[in-house]
């Protein structure tokens, strides 16, 4: 059977990405503690992957704050710095309010469907004092309105800022409250709406309100 010509094959991660995607993971759910050492040798055998990635995925992650490059090439692991995670509350906002902006003459029923179901189990997971899967939850509830977006700007600095944040949830830091349940089904009833000013305003509630809480702004 000849071969498709208009076959187009699916793009693979690099190495880079594959160390970059666990090395992050491990630091935001705390398998890499602040101030824990990282070896980039035991990193590239448990990875499967030759140093140089690895080091390329560290040195990436200096760039974002997650760990320091030490001369003499050791790699410390940062603490959470909160003076950081203040710079980026504002963009944060911003840039979740133009999100729901993009998504809002895209979003389909199904969409909103998920949104409201993802909403309950987040409260059901709050009553439950489960504040983690509840954090999670509510991370998979704006991931579905970034990806309606389909904005790849967007997505990216997104998605980096947000590391930070996981982080504080998985720390037990900072913890999601049943105001945020109330906020996302304002912001859902803005979306049925197709109403912009809303959808901007709840938004930004959302993100602002508890950040804002815990900061003590």
């Amino acid at each position: 059977m000849p071969i498709p010509k208009n076959f187009v094959a699916l793009e693979q991660p690099s190495s880079k990405e594959i160390a970059f995607r666990q090395i992050l993971e491990w630091i935001i759910d705390g398998t890499f503690a602040p101030g824990e050492k990282i070896n980039d040798m035991e990193l590239s055998k448990v990875l499967g992957i030759s140093r140089t990635p690895v080091r390329e995925a560290l040195q990436m992650l200096e760039a974002q704050n997650f760990v320091e490059i030490m001369p003499g090439r050791k790699t410390i692991v940062t603490n959470i710095d909160e003076d950081e995670i203040k710079l980026i509350l504002p963009p944060i906002s911003a840039l979740s309010a133009v999100a729901c902006e993009l998504a809002i003459d895209k979003i389909s029923d199904q969409s909103i469907d998920e949104l409201m179901s993802l909403n309950k189990q987040i409260e059901r997971n709050i009553y439950n004092k489960n504040f983690l899967a509840a954090g999670q939850y509510d991370l998979e509830f704006h991931d579905i309105i970034l990806k309606i977006a389909n904005n790849k700007y967007v997505d990216g600095m997104l998605s980096m800022m947000l590391a930070h944040i996981r982080r504080l949830m998985y720390s037990q830091r900072i913890n999601i409250s049943l105001n945020s349940v109330e906020e996302h089904n304002q912001l859902i009833k803005a979306f049925k709406m197709k109403d912009k000013a809303l959808v901007i305003k709840y938004s930004t509630i959302n993100w602002n309100r508890p950040l804002n809480e815990y900061f003590k702004l």
